[in-house]
C-alpha cells in the first residue's frame, strides 16, 4: 500500500491480507479473530455494527457463551493498537449504542481507493479517453495484494464478502481487457484471457473477450471452438444457453463480419455500430422466483388483499401496481410474497424478477440502488457493459427499459424508502412487490402502495402450519405437544418451523422434552436445545435491532426485562425512567421497525422472541459497563 505524508494517519488494506499502517510503520492488529472484527468494521464503511452482528460474523452458529465479552476484549485491544497514546482525538473505533463503528473520514482504506479508480476509469471511458481509463484501471488493480481479499480472515462472513470483492476485481480486469482490445493489444492478452476463462467458466463476458481477441488475432477456428466450449459449459453447469450478446458475436464470427476487425468490441464501439434495443434481449422471459413452499398455510385475507391490487384481467391497466408487505422478523413476509407471486406469474408476459435487497442480513450492508438497477436490467436482457455509471443516467435507462415491459418485480428484504423507491417502475400492467421489516411509509403515501401488515398467525392457522410441516417431515406428535408448540411460539411462523425441524432432526429426543426446554428458555434462557433455537431466532432480530437509535434500543431492553407482553405509554416511560414525551417518540420508532405492535390505541405488544433477544442484548450491554 502506498505511503502517505501524514505519519499519524492510519491506513488499512482488505484487498489481500487485512493489515494496518501508521505512516510507513505496520501496526500489529493481533490474532485472526481480532483481525476479523476489524475487517467487519472496515467493510461497513463507517456504519454501525451491532455486537450481535459481530458475534455472527466471527463465529456464526458456533458462538461461545463468552462471545460478547470476547468482542469487547478485541475492541479494547484494537483501540490500544490503533489509537495514538495520549492523543485527544476520538478513538478510531467508536462505541455506538450496543455496537461499534469506524468512521472512514479519519483513515484510508484501499477498497475505497480501488472503487474511486474504477469510477474514474468509467468516466474516462465514456469520454473515449481510453488511455486514461487504462491508467486508472491498472492503478485500481495494483492495489490488490494477490487475487484474494480478506485472505487472512476465516469464516462465512469473510467468505461472502470475498466473493463480492472478487466480482469487483474481475469486472475491472474485464474492462481493462476490453480497453486493451481497443488499442489492438488483444493478442498479448490472450494467455491471460485463457487463464481467466479457465478460472471463471460461467462468465459470458470473459468468453466474449476471448472469442473477440482470437478472431482479431486471425484465429477464427479457435474462436468458434471457444464458443462451443462456452455453450457446453453453460448447458452442463446451469442448464442454459449463451446470452444474446454472446450469440450475436458468434454469428458475426461465423460470417466473418469485417466490422469485428475494424471496430473495437467495447461498449462504445457496439453503440456506434449497432444501436441496442430498449426491450428485453433474452429469448426467454426471466423466471427468477424462488420455489414456492409446499407447506404454505394461512394468510387467506392477506392473499386476497394482494390479488385485489391488480386490475381485473378484462380491464386495461393504467399504472404499475405496487404492494408492500411489512411485519416483524420471522413472521413470513418473504414466504407470502413468493407464494402470491407464483399464483399470479402468468399475468406478466415479460417475466418475473426476484431481488434480495439485503436490507436485514448478516452482512449489515443493504444492496446499493445502482447495483439493484443493474441486476434488474441484466435480468431483463440488457447488456451490463452498456449501462452508464452515472446514477441519473442509469436511472433514466432503468425507467426507459422498464416502461416497455410488463413484468413482476419482487424486492425482498428492503430496508429504507430511499433504497427502494427508485426501483419502482414498469409499464402499465407491471407489478412491484416489496417486503420489509420497516413500514416504508413513503411507498404508501407517495406511490400509493397497497400495504399488507403481517401479524402472527391465528391459533387455527398456527395449527394448520404445524400440521403441514409435520406431514412434510413424516413426523407425528401428540395433539397436546402440537398445542404447546403453537402456544409457546405465539404464532410466529419462523419459531414454529424451527421447532418442528428441531424435533424432526432429533427423533430420539421426546418432543415433550423440547417443549419443556422451550418453555424454560422463553422465561429465562438456559443452556438447552430450545435456548439454541432462541439464539438462532435472536440473530434474525439482531439485524433489526442494529438499526435502532440508542434510545429506542435502551427502551426495548427495559421492556424486555419486564417480561410483560403488553404495555402502554405510561408503563413504558416508567420502566425506562424517561419522560413520556420521549417514550412516545421511541415507541413510534419501535413500531415502525415492527419490533413492537400497537394492538389498540396506546397499547403495545412485544413478541417473546424480541424480548428474549432484548434481555440478552441488555445483559451484554450491562457487562460492557
Amino acid at each position: 500500500m502506498p505511503a502517505t505524508n501524514d505519519s499519524s494517519r492510519l491506513r488499512f488494506s482488505v484487498l489481500g491480507p487485512v493489515r494496518a499502517w501508521r505512516g510507513t510503520t505496520e501496526v500489529d492488529i493481533g490474532p485472526h479473530l481480532q483481525r476479523a472484527l476489524l475487517s467487519v468494521l472496515l467493510l461497513k464503511e463507517g456504519g454501525r455494527v451491532s455486537v450481535g452482528e459481530l458475534v455472527d460474523a466471527l463465529w456464526g452458529d458456533d458462538a461461545p457463551t463468552t462471545a460478547e465479552s470476547g468482542i469487547r476484549t478485541y475492541v479494547y485491544r484494537l483501540r490500544r493498537a490503533l489509537d495514538l497514546p495520549g492523543s485527544r482525538r476520538p478513538s478510531v473505533i467508536e462505541s455506538s449504542g450496543h455496537g461499534y463503528s469506524m468512521p472512514l473520514d479519519r483513515v484510508s482504506l484501499d477498497l475505497m481507493d480501488f472503487r474511486e479508480h474504477v469510477e474514474q476509469a468509467q468516466l474516462h471511458r465514456l469520454a473515449e479517453d481510453h488511455a486514461q481509463a487504462r491508467e486508472r484501471l491498472r492503478a485500481a488493480l495494483a492495489l490488490w495484494n494477490g487475487d484474494t481479499a480478506l485472505s487472512n480472515i476465516p469464516g462465512a462472513f469473510a467468505e461472502g464478502r470475498r466473493a463480492r470483492l472478487a466480482e469487483e476485481r474481475l469486472s475491472a480486469i474485464e474492462d481493462l481487457l476490453l480497453l486493451s482490445e481497443d488499442d489492438g493489444l488483444a493478442s498479448v492478452q490472450l494467455s491471460k484471457m485463457f487463464s481467466l476463462v479457465r478460472d471463471n467458466p460461467l462468465r459470458e463476458r470473459l468468453w466474449e473477450s476471448l472469442i473477440s481477441a482470437l478472431y482479431r488475432a486471425g484465429r477464427r477456428a479457435e474462436a468458434l471452438l471457444a464458443f462451443e466450449e462456452c455453450r457446453r459449459t453453460l448447458a452442463n453447469e446451469l442448464g442454459v444457453g449463451p446470452g444474446a450478446s454472446l450469440r450475436n458475436l458468434h454469428e458475426r464470427v461465423l460470417r466473418s463480419d469485417p466490422e469485428l476487425l475494424r471496430a473495437p468490441h467495447t461498449a462504445a464501439g457496439r453503440m456506434r455500430t449497432a444501436p441496442r434495443r430498449t426491450a428485453p434481449l433474452t429469448d426467454l422471459a426471466p423466471a427468477q422466483l424462488p420455489s414456492d413452499l409446499q407447506v404454505f398455510a394461512g394468510r387467506s385475507e392477506e392473499l386476497a388483499r394482494l390479488h385485489a391490487m391488480l386490475p381485473a384481467e378484462d380491464q386495461r391497466p393504467t399504472s404499475v401496481s405496487v404492494g408492500l408487505i411489512t411485519g416483524m422478523p420471522g413472521v413470513g413476509k418473504s414466504a407470502l410474497a413468493v407464494h402470491w407471486a407464483h399464483q399470479v406469474a402468468d399475468r406478466f408476459p415479460d417475466g418475473q424478477v426476484y431481488l434480495d435487497l439485503q436490507g436485514y442480513d448478516a452482512s449489515g450492508s443493504p444492496m446499493p440502488v445502482d447495483e439493484a438497477m443493474r441486476l434488474v436490467l441484466q435480468s431483463l436482457g440488457d447488456d451490463i457493459r452498456d449501462l452508464p455509471r452515472d446514477r441519473l443516467a442509469l436511472l433514466a435507462r432503468y425507467r426507459t427499459l422498464l416502461s416497455r415491459v410488463r413484468f413482476l418485480l419482487v424486492l425482498d428484504n428492503a430496508r429504507t424508502d430511499e433504497l427502494t423507491r427508485p426501483l419502482v417502475a414498469g409499464a402499465p400492467g407491471s407489478c412491484v412487490l416489496v417486503t420489509s421489516r420497516a413500514d416504508l411509509s413513503s411507498l404508501a403515501a407517495i406511490i400509493g402502495a397497497t400495504t399488507v401488515k403481517l401479524d402472527v398467525l391465528s391459533p387455527r392457522e398456527s395449527h394448520e402450519f404445524v400440521r403441514r410441516r409435520l406431514d412434510s417431515t413424516r413426523l407425528s406428535l401428540a395433539p397436546d405437544v402440537v398445542d404447546d408448540i403453537v402456544e409457546l411460539c405465539e404464532g410466529l411462523p419462523l419459531a414454529m418451523a424451527l421447532m418442528v425441524a428441531q424435533a424432526a432432526g432429533n427423533p430420539g429426543a421426546p418432543a415433550a422434552d423440547l417443549v419443556e426446554d422451550l418453555r424454560a428458555a422463553r422465561n429465562s434462557p438456559v443452556s438447552s436445545s430450545a435456548s439454541r433455537l432462541f439464539r438462532n431466532l435472536g440473530r434474525v432480530v439482531s439485524w433489526s435491532w442494529s438499526g435502532l437509535s440508542p434510545g429506542a434500543a435502551a427502551l426495548l431492553a427495559a421492556l424486555s426485562r419486564n417480561f410483560a407482553r403488553e404495555f402502554d405509554l405510561p408503563s413504558a416511560a416508567a420502566l425506562a425512567g424517561i419522560p413520556r414525551r420521549t417514550a412516545a417518540g421511541l415507541l413510534v420508532e419501535l413500531a415502525d421497525a415492527n419490533l413492537i405492535t400497537e394492538v389498540e390505541r396506546g397499547v403495545y405488544r412485544c413478541h417473546t422472541l424480541v424480548q428474549v433477544y432484548g434481555r440478552e442484548a441488555d445483559r451484554g450491554a450491562r457487562c460492557a459497563t
